[in-house]
């Protein structure tokens, strides 16, 4: 009878083990990486979602802009560093879906880096719904309003976003047509 040998030699035991341990090792890196990398993936994609709701929100309430004096202000469009005030028609989302729209004043500005949006359903009212955080990573907000003179027959805002990362988001919206051109004196004596 020939003595054979059953099973494996401790050297083919242990290669196969390392052979084992650096595949999973590897496996283990590449699943890392691919996890890192949709993580950072999701938060560009949740950044870029949130710029995009915020710059829609404000493109909303800016073509709905009415031209009314808040009380507050004294003004229609209030705007400083880093926050800008007017009044615009909107949905009040406490009312039903078949409500006509109602006057409100918005209030955009930055505090601790964050651009937030307050409401006022009633326009007089003294205090802000509470604030709504919009978009986070913002250094300076700025708004201008630039009204119709001359050949230029619509009225302007721009707006400004300075972000962390050193990038700028300039847009300039047009105001609906029917703000109140600046009143000049009649001069054919038809109101004496």
């Amino acid at each position: 009878m020939i003595n054979r040998q059953h099973g494996f030699t401790l050297l083919e035991v242990m290669l196969a083990v390392a052979i084992f341990s650096a595949l999973s090792f590897m496996a283990t890196i590449v699943f890392s990486q691919a996890s890192e990398q949709h993580q950072r993936a999701q938060k560009i994609a949740n950044d870029f979602h949130a710029l995009q709701y915020s710059l829609l929100l404000l493109e909303n309430d800016l073509t709905q802009f009415v031209p009314r004096k808040n009380r507050q202000t004294n003004q229609t469009f209030t705007s400083s560093s880093d926050d800008v005030v007017f009044t615009t028609q909107t949905r009040d989302a406490a009312l039903p879906f078949d409500t006509a729209t109602v006057l409100a004043t918005v209030h955009w500005y930055v505090q601790d880096g964050t651009l937030y949006r307050a409401v006022k359903y009633a326009p007089d009212d003294k205090e802000d719904k509470t604030p709504r955080p919009l978009l986070s990573g913002i250094t300076h907000f700025n708004a201008a309003l630039a009204l119709a003179e001359g050949n230029n027959l619509s009225t302007t805002v721009s707006i400004t976003l300075e972000q962390e990362n050193q990038q700028t988001i300039h847009r300039l919206f047009i105001l609906p047509g029917w703000i109140p051109e600046k009143q000049t004196p009649r001069t054919d004596g038809a109101s004496k």
